[in-house]
This record gives C-alpha cells, sequence and structure tokens, in this order.
C-alpha cells in the first residue's frame, strides 16, 4: 500500500473532503469476509449498484476499479464520505422523531414548523430561510411532485435525496431535513451569499459555479428574487 500515487490520496481527501490519512487507513482495513474485493483499494463489490446511482460515480464499474490505481481511491474516498453524511444524516433523523415523540404538537402551530425548527436547530440555516424555500419549491404540499420529477415539501430530486442518505423521500422529515442539509451546504460553498445559494438550489452549483452568478436561465432568475421576498416575508412574520 506504500506504493500508491500520493497525489491520487491527496485530489480524493480535497474533492470528497475527508483527511488523507483516513483515505490511507481505510485501504488497510479489513473488508467485509463476504464480499468479492475489487482493486488496490479493495472495494467491496456491493457498492457497484451504488455507484451506478450517480452520475459522478458511473465510471467506478469493475473493470475501472480493478485496472486504475486512481479510479480505485477515489472510490474508496467516496465511500467514505458517503457513509458519513449517511450516519449523520439518519442520526438527525432519530433525534426528530424522538424529539416529536417528546412534546406535543399544537393545533395552532403550522404543519411543519416543529419539523423545520429541529432542520434549524441541527444545520444553523435560518428558519425563514427553510420556509421560504419550501413554499416556493412546494406550496407546503408534502405530496407535490413536480414534471422534472422533483418530490415532496423541499422539493429534492431523486439522485440529490440519495446523495444525502435519504431513503424515503415522501418522508416529510427526511425530505426537510435533506434540504435544510443541502442549503446549509450550499451557504458554505457560496459563503452566505444568498442569491447564489438559492440560484444553485434551484439550477445547481455546479451551473452557478460555470457562470460565476446567477445563470441566465429564465426560471432560475425568477426563482431567486421570489424566495428572496418570502424570505424576508418570513423574516417579519418571526
Amino acid at each position: 500500500m506504500s506504493m500508491l500515487p500520493a497525489t491520487c490520496v491527496a485530489q480524493a481527501a480535497r474533492v470528497y473532503q475527508v483527511s488523507p490519512a483516513r483515505i490511507e487507513a481505510s485501504l488497510h482495513e479489513n473488508k467485509s469476509p463476504g464480499s468479492s474485493l475489487i482493486g488496490v483499494a479493495r472495494i467491496p463489490s456491493g457498492w457497484l449498484p451504488v455507484f451506478r446511482l450517480f452520475p459522478g460515480t458511473r465510471l467506478f464499474t469493475r473493470q475501472t476499479l480493478a485496472r486504475d490505481t486512481c479510479a480505485a481511491i477515489y472510490a474508496a474516498g467516496w465511500i467514505m464520505s458517503f457513509t458519513a453524511q449517511y450516519s449523520q444524516f439518519q442520526q438527525r433523523l432519530l433525534a426528530w422523531r424522538q424529539d416529536r415523540q417528546g412534546r406535543a404538537m399544537s393545533d395552532a402551530e403550522r404543519p411543519w414548523s416543529g419539523l423545520v425548527a429541529y432542520a434549524s436547530r441541527e444545520t444553523g440555516v435560518p428558519v425563514p430561510l427553510i420556509e421560504a424555500v419550501m413554499q416556493q419549491e412546494s406550496g407546503f404540499r408534502a405530496d407535490a411532485v413536480s414534471g422534472a420529477g422533483a418530490v415532496g415539501l423541499m422539493q429534492l430530486m431523486p439522485a440529490t435525496a440519495r446523495r444525502l442518505g435519504v431513503t424515503d423521500i415522501a418522508d416529510p422529515a427526511q425530505n426537510v431535513i435533506a434540504g435544510t442539509v443541502l442549503l446549509e451546504r450550499l451557504l458554505v460553498r457560496f459563503h452566505g451569499r444568498l442569491p447564489l445559494v438559492l440560484a444553485a438550489y434551484n439550477a445547481g452549483a455546479t451551473a452557478v459555479s460555470a457562470y460565476g452568478g446567477i445563470p441566465p436561465y429564465a426560471e432560475t432568475r425568477r426563482y431567486v428574487p421570489s424566495v428572496m421576498a418570502l424570505f424576508h416575508d418570513w423574516e417579519n412574520r418571526n
């Protein structure tokens, strides 16, 4: 394992936001005894169907992992990042359900306010921002489905939801927590610049980065000021 290309380990660590030492250590770990292990990184074959679910990992085929050392190292880094995100999401979901069981819901309470408050406490995303996005995206309808296939209160695309650790995209708790986690990451990525965060939520962070600002898409150009207005409205209410 000492022959692993250091540049590949460093790049995988940067892309997937894990430490190089953790990637190196993971390559030495004992894998599941029943797994078929692939390549220098000994990737369990059980991950192959998971890789096929995401556009960014579909190149991690059995053949590529077996022949390309750097691809195998990248796959190991992605697995570490994905499992950490999934674990954190499930912990947040469990905590929300336990919290909800321990308190009575007022009849006068807005239907999703307790869930929104919890998601805000966990991530630091302001409650008015979550409410504004939810209102714009779904009109507070948990059963909303867009023509493009976005689902639920926060209108998550299935691939995005899977990447965030969601197991049931139609479950309001999973949908809202995952959507708020996405907002949290976009706020970090775009340094709190709210118009860019909202543009990325609508059009994707890649598009915002590529254009160096709000992309010239008609829908996104309407979406950003609409959500900003709702955000300020919810700020005044709260």
